[in-house]
């Protein structure tokens, strides 16, 4: 399988749900195509676009409000860039 199709390798659930339901989309089309895509969606509402560092702090309290199970992993950096990588390293 390739990685596009994995949702959680990705930081905008709805912008990769717009781009697999796009119609330029299928199984075949290479990640530098897919990715193209993606972040045509990311980048078109503000609201899907994220900074390309943040801290998970607020998704974890807010997953998880006790702070019991998960706090000492709260203070992870997320780098959209590591990700991108990753993600071209797959290919």
């Amino acid at each position: 399988m390739k990685p596009d199709f994995y949702p959680w390798l990705f930081d905008c659930h709805t912008a990769w749900s717009k781009a697999v339901s796009d119609p330029r989309w299928n199984y075949s089309l290479p990640i530098s195509s897919f990715m193209a895509i993606y972040n045509e969606y990311r980048a078109k509402d503000a609201g899907l676009s994220i900074p390309s560092t943040h801290n998970i702090d607020s998704i974890l309290t807010e997953a998880n409000p006790s702070g019991t199970e998960a706090k000492s992993e709260a203070g992870q950096i997320l780098d959209q860039n590591e990700i991108d990588n990753l993600l071209s390293s797959l290919k």
